[in-house]
């Protein structure tokens, strides 16, 4: 059994970012590098860790629907 490293688009689905996230270009459109991409996601916080802590520390408020219709 041989080891490799994980390519960006596996290390990205690892890390629970969706399928359909753009991770091959910055938003001004500029090319990002192999290597710099695995920087994103090392860095990265995960969303599924990122959902988790904001629903654990925040309260959900009502939403705009449920505020108009009790005004």
């Amino acid at each position: 059994v041989e080891m490799r490293m994980l390519k960006p688009k596996e290390a990205f689905s690892a890390s629970s970012f969706p399928a359909d996230y753009e991770f091959e270009r910055m938003a001004d459109g500029k090319k990002v590098s192999i290597s710099d991409q695995m920087a994103l996601v090392g860095n990265a916080v995960p969303p599924g860790l990122a959902r988790a802590a904001i629903s654990a520390n925040c309260k959900p408020k009502r939403s705009l629907r449920a505020l108009m219709a009790a005004a």
